[in-house]
């Protein structure tokens, strides 16, 4: 099924099956974020042929600390809705949760 506009890669190099994985559930023009530094072999590729695109790695360095903020807000329900990828700047505003 194709229809996750946005993966984020925790894993990199530490898996790199689950990496060229993750480009399978992207739609086409879906977009890949590394956190986790390092691709596998034929990455770019597998990626051109799915036809979706891939941010510039690494996109941002791993921090456990820093994600607790955001976990707290998913494990407590305050983010409670859902954007298409097309309406992600409304989505930032501050006029939603």
């Amino acid at each position: 099924m194709k229809a996750i506009d946005v993966v984020l890669d925790l894993v990199g190099m530490t898996q790199p099956e689950k990496a060229l994985r993750s480009l399978d559930g992207l739609r086409p023009g879906g977009l890949l974020v590394a956190v986790a530094p390092g691709r596998p072999p034929g990455f770019a590729e597998c990626a051109q042929a799915a036809s979706v695109r891939v941010a510039p790695e690494p996109f941002v360095e791993p921090d456990g600390h820093g994600l607790t903020q955001p976990a707290a807000l998913v494990d407590s329900g305050r983010l409670d809705q859902v954007f298409p990828l097309a309406d992600a700047a409304r989505a930032e505003t501050g006029a939603t949760r």
